[in-house]
């Protein structure tokens, strides 16, 4: 394994990347060599991803990288490294694996936001003595 490509130093307005970042707290899973590691992905671009890994720092250049909740895996290529944090670039899907995980995590905010409004909205109709319904 080697250890890749040091993170670029982006300091404020020097960020370089053509798509905006989206955080997350996924749980994702790093397989490489019949192994499977457990990763968190940290933000992502429709481009690529940073991952933090969770009990480990070796990984190979190239690995899948799992995300259950979002049902795919994608081949990825690390691109830079520090400490325990990587940079990895997307090859491309796998047959059968969701394409855009940006959609998805908007979505899942929109569904949560919906959610507790709707939430608000039963606790203010029961002190107004109203249904919400």
């Amino acid at each position: 394994m080697t250890f890749g490509k040091k993170r670029p130093d982006h300091r404020a307005g020097s960020d370089r990347r053509a798509a905006a970042r989206t955080s997350t707290g996924l749980q994702a899973k790093a397989i490489f060599a019949d192994t499977s590691k457990d990763c968190a992905v940290v933000d992502f671009t429709n481009k690529g991803a940073r991952l933090q890994l969770q009990g480990f720092t070796a990984l190979p250049d190239k690995f899948e990288l799992y995300v259950p909740d979002r049902q795919a895996s994608l081949r990825a290529t690390v691109q830079w490294r520090v400490a325990d944090e990587v940079g990895v670039l997307f090859d491309g899907p796998r047959a059968g694996a969701s394409q855009d995980l940006g959609l998805h995590s908007a979505v899942e905010k929109l569904e949560a936001r919906i959610a507790r409004l709707e939430g608000l909205v039963a606790i203010m109709s029961a002190a107004q003595g109203t249904s919400a319904d």
